[in-house]
């Protein structure tokens, strides 16, 4: 536990600086560690209680014992009791004590005496000797146990027998609103069918009908890839919640109570054991003792009383426990204002982009190595210099919440950090993007940017508990606020859909937003990516919101830029809507469906809607050298088709199913422009672009792989090629596909293209319909 709170707060401090709370009472049962164990842990501890702990040994322990007893009235069983629990049993206590043995004691059927003895075979011996006393039928139940549920975690028995009128306890709290039933509640079975018990409780006037209950062996694992803890259901035990009771161990009654209890302590072999079995009775008068105790019998470790006894003589003053209570809230205050562990993680992700530039693709983190420098000057060396004003500030005997110079000055500090952290570190996270083809280099990359995320989040919630001054209360809670919020939402929703500038139906109020966004970023002098990103921006001209509400469901516009920009941006988007008669908002849909050339129908067929974002692949310029490699590809996703439409080298040669690496280099020779999209490395599809003169220009040879079709691969390639035709000033761009593919021409048809004219060819068995779009976002049918 030490150790894995140091690591997840960051901190040296015995177990993170966490305040723990310990209950519990160490004269009762000890820790069960085997033989074979403590051997080797000997060799680390002096015991094996919790105040071996080296870890706890570097705080300071204020123990505080509660005094108040619940389950006993009676002030002499009380003071027996606690002679036992203290080892200090003189002869007239124990005298008293073993006044209530009662050798041979038989109590009746309805009395609900429960024997407590030392060792199981004991308690066995005893269940079933009375359960073979009664006389009425004996009834089976076998466990249900399906999958891994190991036979030393049975909560009851695999092989339950059970008679009318025998003793029974329940092992399980009733899960029903009635509560009926509790764990180690003791009561005798009335009735038996064959899937219910009826049990009656002495304090009861009615029964309780019991049925089977399945208890569940959970596995827990951390996913390596989110490391969230996810569990799994490895087995189940379904079976009655009860067990024979006329009889259990001392250790199974740890934590019960009983109002008449037997308890038979000859065997007492751990420290302890005498104590718990005698102090499970509710009364002294309920009590029975089947032999006596001898004084040998009772055992306290003397460990145990040491640190009773230390504890004892250290028993805190309030003078004590104020003092510490103002050291602990000095040390969360100095912890809020600390921003070292932000700084690493800021210089961590930077220190790893500019180790790997050549391979990266950054966008919006152009001032990174500003952004570490005024991080660390504006930020955390602030931070260290106002923890030296509060440490100058702190007063032994004052609380800082209580202190209105430490509240004061908390106040502002509060303003200015949060200012800092949400101008400078808020916009870098939101609006970096990062590629690369090393899938090492890219996790490594993610995971740094996650935890910049993650600590960011948690010291702007934290400074921002101080807007008042400081609370431990509101403190503590918004840091686990924060950390809520970072766990991905999980839902059963679509992801919303990725849009990019090709989306854009408004392209003239795309330039408006653009210019818009120039002018804030020229206002505030900061860089563009700063004010808004661009897929925001495009997302804006997608959807043309035209109120707020509208504007905030849109990804990327968070409170933040709601409250900034949110007026402004409606009222250009409404303007705009206004002028040119807008009512209706009808989105792009991006596909998808991916096509391989001429991708027949039957690969169509479940595309879908196509809201689905496609996987991040990328996409590079194709030299000669890529030749054999593009005639694989091209070839490879047209085999289908030749198929489908029976193609062949006699019928159609120059179909892309025949594709060589010769057509490749041929295209190369007329300037032809390849491009091929990788998935994590691999080369899965391919497109053409072929420049005709005159502002217009072919799409050619899209081609993706069956075995990654309808991942948006197709038409993210499009999308490149229709990026790349507007950088070489190309007006229209068109491509022929076969005619009798209708799937196909609407696929194409929601990228934006047209249908022109359908034409014949001697040397294809097939018609071809031309379809062009107008790369200025408009589109226009081409002429003869």
């Amino acid at each position: 536990v030490d150790h894995v709170l140091r690591r997840y707060r960051h901190s040296g401090l015995p177990f993170g600086g966490v305040q723990l709370l310990m209950i519990g009472d160490l004269h009762q049962l000890p820790p069960v560690v085997k033989e074979a164990e403590w051997q080797l842990l000997r060799r680390h501890y002096d015991s094996p209680y919790f105040f071996a702990s080296r870890a706890l040994r570097e705080t300071e322990l204020i123990p505080i014992e509660l005094r108040h007893i619940y389950r006993q009235s009676d002030a002499r069983f009380i003071d027996l009791l606690n002679r036992v629990r203290d080892n200090r049993l003189d002869p007239a206590s124990l005298t008293e004590l073993n006044s209530r043995c009662i050798p041979g004691f038989t109590p009746t059927d309805n009395e609900g005496y429960i024997t407590l003895c030392t060792h199981n075979s004991g308690a066995d011996a005893i269940n079933q000797g009375k359960l073979q006393q009664l006389r009425s039928k004996s009834c089976q139940f076998q466990a249900a146990i399906e999958g891994d549920f190991p036979e030393h975690s049975y909560p009851t028995s695999a092989r339950l027998e059970l008679k009318v009128g025998a003793q029974v306890m329940f092992v399980r709290n009733d899960a029903s609103p009635e509560k009926r039933y509790f764990n180690g509640r003791i009561g005798r079975i009335t009735a038996i069918s064959d899937d219910s018990v009826s049990v009656r409780c002495p304090e009861d006037s009615s029964e309780i009908e019991v049925g089977p209950v399945t208890w569940e062996n959970i596995e827990y694992r951390i996913d390596p890839e989110t490391l969230e803890i996810s569990q799994n259901t490895v087995g189940s035990f379904q079976q009655f919640p009860l067990k024979l009771a006329w009889a259990i161990t001392i250790h199974k009654s740890q934590g019960l109570t009983f109002e008449r209890a037997i308890v038979d302590a000859r065997a007492a072999f751990a420290h302890g054991q005498v104590y718990v079995a005698l102090s499970r009775c509710k009364t002294f008068d309920g009590l029975v003792l089947s032999s006596p105790l001898s004084a040998v019998g009772v055992k306290t470790d003397a460990a145990v009383s040491r640190f009773v006894e230390e504890a004892a003589r250290n028993r805190p003053s309030p003078e004590k426990l104020a003092a510490a209570r103002v050291r602990y809230q000095q040390q969360l205050l100095s912890e809020c204002f600390d921003f070292q562990y932000l700084r690493s993680r800021l210089g961590k992700l930077a220190a790893l982009l500019m180790k790997n530039r050549a391979v990266l693709q950054v966008s919006g983190a152009a001032e990174i190595v500003s952004l570490e420098t005024r991080c660390r000057e504006e930020i955390v060396t602030v931070g260290g210099n106002f923890i030296k004003q509060l440490n100058g500030l702190f007063r032994a005997d004052t609380l800082p919440e209580a202190d209105a110079a430490i509240l004061e000055r908390t106040a502002k500090a509060s303003v200015y950090f949060e200012d800092r952290i949400a101008s400078l570190l808020l916009p870098f996270a939101a609006n970096i993007q990062i590629d690369t083809d090393n899938k090492e280099i890219r996790k490594k990359v993610r995971d740094a940017l996650k935890q910049l995320e993650a600590e960011t989040a948690s010291k702007l919630a934290a400074v921002r508990s101080c807007r008042s001054g400081f609370s431990p209360t509101a403190y503590l809670r918004a840091l686990s606020a924060a950390e809520i919020e970072l766990k991905p939402v999980k839902d059963n929703q679509a992801p919303a859909a990725t849009y990019g500038e090709s989306d854009i139906g408004h392209p003239a109020l795309f330039r408006i937003l653009k210019d818009w966004r120039a002018r804030k970023a020229g206002e505030e002098g900061v860089p563009h990516y700063q004010i808004m990103h661009q897929k925001t921006l495009i997302r804006i001209a997608v959807h043309l919101p035209d109120s707020l509400p509208a504007l905030i469901r849109i990804k990327g516009i968070g409170k933040r830029l709601a409250e900034k920009f949110g007026r402004e941006l409606v009222d250009l988007v409404a303007g705009y809507r206004r002028e040119h008669g807008i009512e209706e908002v009808v989105l792009p849909v991006v596909p998808a469906a991916e096509a391989a050339g001429a991708t027949p129908p039957d690969d169509l067929r479940h595309a879908g809607d196509g809201r689905t974002p496609g996987p991040v692949v990328h996409i590079r310029p194709a030299s000669g050298d890529d030749a054999p490699l593009l005639a694989s590809l091209i070839a490879g996703a047209n085999e289908d088709v030749a198929r489908r439409f029976g193609l062949d080298a006699a019928n159609c040669p120059k179909h892309p199913s025949f594709c060589t690496t010769e057509w490749i280099l041929a295209d190369f020779a007329r300037a032809v422009a390849y491009f091929i999209a990788e998935d994590d490395g691999v080369a899965v599809g391919c497109v053409a672009f072929e420049d005709a003169g005159g502002g217009v220009a072919y799409l050619n040879r899209l081609a993706v792989l069956p075995g990654h079709r309808r991942k948006g691969i197709a038409g993210r390639l499009v999308r490149h090629l229709l990026d790349h035709a507007a950088r070489q000033r190309v007006r229209s761009i068109s491509i022929g596909v076969i005619a009798a593919s209708t799937e196909l021409r609407e696929w194409y048809g929601r990228l934006g293209f047209v249908e022109g004219e359908t034409k014949s060819f001697p040397h294809l068995p097939f018609q071809v319909t031309y379809m062009v779009r107008a790369i200025d976002g408009g589109s226009r049918r081409p002429g003869a």
